[in-house]
């Protein structure tokens, strides 16, 4: 009995000695949020977090209507204009395909229009939904103490 207590304890100890503090970064990761927009419509202009794109074209569609029968990719895919500090830069992003991008990580999650089985769907039917995850934030190297700084 004394050792199996004695064993649960060092277990217990080991695994607070490793989990992520609240500073850590895996603790900033974790807890780092996504900024999420809905009802996206190409040619819009749309600001997520420190992110400001627009969806302008799409890119690759083969989308099943009915996925059970379905023999081909179904992939979908857009491409964005982001608007950053360098000028303007075009991004592809892929359905449900974390993509990096400047400040973080940015997800194309709905397209808001199922697949159609008799062609191409107009652009002003689609409506988008995007999710920008930041990137945590580094804490200086050269701090050392839990003090706030002066």
């Amino acid at each position: 009995m004394r050792i199996a207590k004695h064993l649960g304890c060092l277990a217990l100890a080991t695994i607070l000695a490793f989990a992520p503090t609240a500073d850590s970064p895996a603790a900033a990761q974790q807890t780092a949020r996504p900024i999420i927009a809905t009802n996206v419509s190409f040619f819009e202009e749309v600001e997520l977090g420190d992110l400001t794109l627009s969806p302008v074209n799409i890119f690759h569609d083969t989308r099943c209507a009915d996925p059970e029968l379905c023999f081909q990719n179904n992939e979908f895919a857009i491409s964005v204009i982001m608007f950053t500090d360098e000028g303007l830069r075009e991004v592809i992003l892929r359905l449900l395909e974390p993509t990096k991008v400047p400040g973080g990580v940015l997800t194309l999650t709905d397209t808001g229009t199922p697949p159609s089985r008799s062609g191409a769907i107009e652009l002003d039917r689609y409506r988008l939904e995007l999710a920008f995850r930041p990137a945590p934030q580094q804490r200086s190297a050269g701090r050392t103490s839990g003090l706030p700084e002066a």
